[in-house]
């Protein structure tokens, strides 16, 4: 499962409270196993990340990046349940404003054993213990059961990006070979210098951009690297330009953005490695 959300607390928080962040959960409402977290400790300056196959298997991180106070953060998570449970072939990463705080690859994120999927996803809406109200906003709330996705960024390559915003997808054919989207543009003011990318199920990316623009496209986007970093062959494509409003200002949020690609198996929305286990 992948979680992706912007979050801002609306106020710098104080005191000893305790925020959960964020979890993808297994448990009814609050608690359970297998579980990805995150907690929030904003009087002690401390916030860290967890993963438990079961009750007592705990996995702590003390993370590198923190959310940003009083102002806008973006969380992402990604939970794929050990199957068969015991295997050690599950994934446990969070990101947060694109950086890496957890990343667990080939462990155990469902004990042998254990029979839970994941029910739930928690947003950050709960703080024991805190010092005074607060004020808490999401926004973008995203969640898949498949990493693969379409993002728009504001570098010419993925590693570069400082800022991406996760498109939506309305159509992702079976084969791979058509994507269809509608824009969201976020906190991008206009799509100039902004780039396109395509992230398939197995996390390959086209780590060189597909360049945007207001007044309309023509090229090919290009397609997520293979597994030994080469960019696959693209072919087709609409154009990735904006359409201008009616009132020839504004930009349409509602443009239907159709990616055509020739490498199939490249742009596979769901793995056919593994199954995910939900």
């Amino acid at each position: 499962m992948m979680v992706n959300w912007n979050t801002s607390d609306g106020s710098a928080p104080s005191g000893g409270g305790v925020w959960k962040w964020a979890r993808i959960n297994s448990g009814v409402v609050y608690s359970g196993d297998p579980v990805l977290g995150e907690t929030f400790q904003a009087g002690y300056n401390w916030f860290y990340e967890y993963y438990s196959a079961t009750t007592g298997d705990w996995h702590q991180y003390d993370a590198n990046y923190y959310p940003v106070r009083n102002g806008w953060s973006r969380l992402e998570m990604h939970l794929k349940l050990s199957n068969p449970a015991g295997t050690a072939n599950g994934i446990a990463k969070t990101w947060m404003d694109l950086h890496s705080n957890t990343n667990a690859s080939n462990v155990v994120t469902k004990a042998s054993g254990n029979t839970n999927t994941i029910y739930s996803v928690l947003l950050p809406g709960m703080m024991s213990g805190a010092a005074k109200a607060y004020k808490i906003y999401i926004d973008d709330v995203y969640i898949d059961n498949t990493i693969a996705r379409v993002e728009i960024g504001n570098a010419s390559t993925w590693y570069a990006c400082t800022k991406r915003e996760v498109q939506i997808p309305t159509l992702w054919s079976d084969t791979g070979t058509s994507i269809t989207i509608t824009l969201n543009q976020g906190s991008f003011s206009n799509l100039n210098n902004a780039y396109l990318y395509v992230i398939d199920a197995d996390g390959n990316v086209n780590e060189n951009g597909y360049p945007l623009s207001d007044g309309g496209g023509g090229a090919t986007p290009p397609l997520p690297s293979s597994s030994n970093g080469s960019d696959a062959s693209a072919s087709g494509g609409s154009g990735c330009g904006f359409v201008k409003g009616n009132d020839g200002k504004g930009l349409s949020f509602m443009l239907m953005l159709i990616i055509t690609l020739t490498a199939i198996a490249i742009a596979r929305r769901f793995s056919n490695r593994f199954s995910y286990n939900l």
